[in-house]
Order: structure tokens, then C-alpha cells, then sequence
């Protein structure tokens, strides 16, 4: 009986390891999205905490010219979609 407990012990921790790694935010997710004819695809790597800096690689596909000049926008964190765009910090690619 007691080799048995340890079985089933053994079996659902291993079980429970397997659904904490599939479902955590730990793996980098590879994102696409198209916006006025402009496609920017990137993965974002969840592993950055804090103050921590990552490079983060943009690949931004659609029709170019002089004048389009890509900025991104950084969020803090009681910001939203909805907040003035002015009050985002901003860094000119």
C-alpha cells in the first residue's frame, strides 16, 4: 500500500511540473500584427524582470518611404490602449 502512494505521488507530480510549464508565461510567444498596411512581427520574451533590460527585434514590413519613421511606445504599468499617446515614452527607431 505505502509503494503505491508513492506511485501516485510520483505520478501526479509529475503531472502537475507538466501543466505548470505549458501554462506559464516563461516561453517566448511569437506575435503578428498588421495596422494600416503595416505588418510587425516580434517575440516577446516574458523572462524580463523589473528594471531588466532585453533586446526586443522588430521586423516591420509595409510601404516605406522618407517620411515614416517607427516609434515605439512604452507602456507603464496603470497605462492602457485608452491613455493620450503623449504621455507614453517614446524612442524614434
Amino acid at each position: 500500500m505505502k509503494i503505491l502512494r508513492y506511485i501516485l505521488a510520483f505520478v501526479i507530480t509529475i503531472g502537475m511540473l507538466y501543466i505548470a510549464r505549458t501554462t506559464s508565461r516563461g516561453q517566448p510567444e511569437f506575435y503578428s500584427h498588421t495596422e494600416n498596411g503595416y505588418t510587425f512581427d516580434y517575440t516577446a520574451e516574458s523572462k524580463a524582470m523589473g528594471n531588466d533590460t532585453f533586446r526586443l527585434s522588430i521586423k516591420i514590413t509595409g510601404p516605406f518611404n522618407e517620411k515614416v519613421k517607427p516609434v515605439l511606445r512604452s507602456l507603464k504599468k496603470e497605462q492602457d490602449i485608452t491613455t493620450d499617446p503623449k504621455k507614453y515614452g517614446t524612442i524614434v527607431l
